[in-house]
């Protein structure tokens, strides 16, 4: 399963969340209905209703001071060649992304599956065995949040 997004590490798991900085809160977000039952979490109640809130089936919003680390996670591969961002998946395919590309690029094109999202930034849906050499990249989110010690998870 891809990971992509903001993680943090609470009462010994890890999950996927979101920060509040104004409330000095951290929404932790979680599919496993343990969480529900056990955990204090809640149904969160726009899960379905649109990609971002799909993030997470149970809700939880804790103190940041209670957060152990925190860290971004993203995923890039290798692209017929050429370095891309995974940004999603299916069973049979990925979502990839471009990056930036010099006007007149011949392999991001609406021909080979892409749709141009920005200027020279372009998105398309390739079959997973076309992706090589992908690698989970995990770094800090900012300076004030505590990273993690140990980046083995």
């Amino acid at each position: 399963m891809l990971r992509k997004g903001k993680f943090c590490k609470y009462n010994g798991k890890i999950y996927r969340c979101a920060t509040r900085s104004l409330q000095g809160t951290v929404l932790l977000r979680s599919h496993d209905k343990e969480d529900l039952e056990k955990n204090g979490f809640k149904i969160n109640p726009s899960f379905g209703k649109n990609k971002f809130n799909d993030l997470g089936r149970y809700i939880k919003e804790v103190p940041k001071k209670d957060v152990e680390w925190f860290c971004n996670i993203y995923n890039v591969g290798k692209y017929k060649g050429r370095q891309v961002g995974v940004i999603r998946e299916t069973d049979t395919e990925y979502v990839i992304t471009s990056g930036y590309v010099s006007e007149g690029e011949q392999l991001f094109t609406e021909e080979n599956g892409f749709e141009q999202v920005d200027r020279y930034l372009f998105e398309g849906k390739v079959p997973k065995n076309e992706i090589t050499d992908m690698v989970e990249i995990k770094e800090p989110i900012n300076k004030d949040m505590k990273a993690p010690d140990d980046w083995n998870f």
